[in-house]
């Protein structure tokens, strides 16, 4: 029985998601965990929904920040640490790993941000562009 409501759960995260609304798609794919805590390939389904969020939140500048994208905390964060992070990643969002509609996307994303973030010139220009503008308030007389 909870293996049919997972299911269903599934299935409606799949429908949000194509439809773009990704805070159901969470909701969705939660309760199939909560239903059946071993489903295959829900903890993916989730990554790849959490990597979509990250990826519709943008910086100041409009850029995507691709620390989110990656689940890092920002640009103190070594390379070390980043590179690690993106093989896990990568392993758990891998088109040929999961059957998500979610999964393709989220694979990209995170390449996209390795590209960006593996590269010191790259990711030193990324930081440049990522320091918001010094505040325009005037002290007052």
């Amino acid at each position: 029985m909870f293996t049919k409501a997972a299911q269903s759960a599934r299935n409606s995260a799949e429908e949000s998601f194509k439809a773009q609304d990704l805070e159901s798609a969470i909701k969705y794919a939660d309760i199939a965990k909560k239903l059946h805590p071993q489903f295959d390939g829900i903890d993916q389904l989730l990554v790849a929904y959490h990597v979509h969020v990250a990826a519709s939140k943008k910086r100041f500048n409009g850029e995507t920040d691709w620390y989110a994208v990656l689940g890092v905390a920002d640009a103190s964060t070594d390379n070390e640490s980043i590179k690690k992070q993106f093989k896990k990643m990568a392993i758990m969002v891998h088109p040929d790993k999961n059957s998500s509609i979610a999964v393709e996307g989220a694979f990209k994303l995170i390449s996209e941000a390795w590209n960006v973030l593996s590269d010191p010139t790259l990711r030193n220009k990324y930081d440049l562009r990522s320091i918001p503008p010094p505040s325009s308030y005037s002290k007052p007389s």
